[in-house]
């Protein structure tokens, strides 16, 4: 990443990986791996605006995988994995980001408290998105009266 542009993007494009919910939660884990990866190189090489825009969506990132850890889908090995054995894991990776500073405490808070924040997050992305979904319901309302308007008419 050379340019403002290219951080935000890779930053973004994990975050839209992990918290797709089709995602299955290794699939998560092992991009949360990569982004810690790429984040101790930043710290190494000093790649401060790299390291920002990672940890604008680091919370999200670590919420997503954290609500679907508690789910038995997408695991590839023939023993599943339990609940706690996968948070396990994640909660690893808040215990060295605390160690080495590599995120601010108000972040490595917010992960603390995956739950809430994940909450927080699905309800700014609704109010940011008012407007295209009630567009789209209102489509798709307009499109079920119409044919609930022609089941009508034609049992009538």
């Amino acid at each position: 990443a050379t340019s403002h542009d290219n951080n935000r993007l890779i930053a973004h494009y994990l975050a839209y990986r992990v918290t797709q919910e089709s995602a299955s939660f290794t699939v998560k884990l092992h991009l949360i791996y990569l982004m810690n990866d790429v984040l101790h190189h930043c710290v190494r090489k000093y790649a401060d605006e790299l390291k920002q825009s990672l940890e604008s969506v680091a919370v999200e990132m670590f919420c997503a995988a954290w609500t679907s850890s508690n789910n038995d889908n997408g695991t590839i090995s023939t023993e599943r994995e339990s609940a706690e054995a996968r948070q396990l894991k994640l909660s690893k990776l808040i215990k060295l980001w605390e160690d080495k500073s590599i995120f601010s405490p108000s972040t490595l808070n917010k992960m603390r408290s995956a739950e809430e924040s994940w909450k927080a997050y699905t309800q700014q992305l609704r109010l940011d998105y008012v407007d295209v979904i009630n567009k789209e319901t209102n489509e798709v309302v307009q499109t079920y009266d119409q044919y609930a308007a022609q089941v009508i008419s034609f049992v009538s």
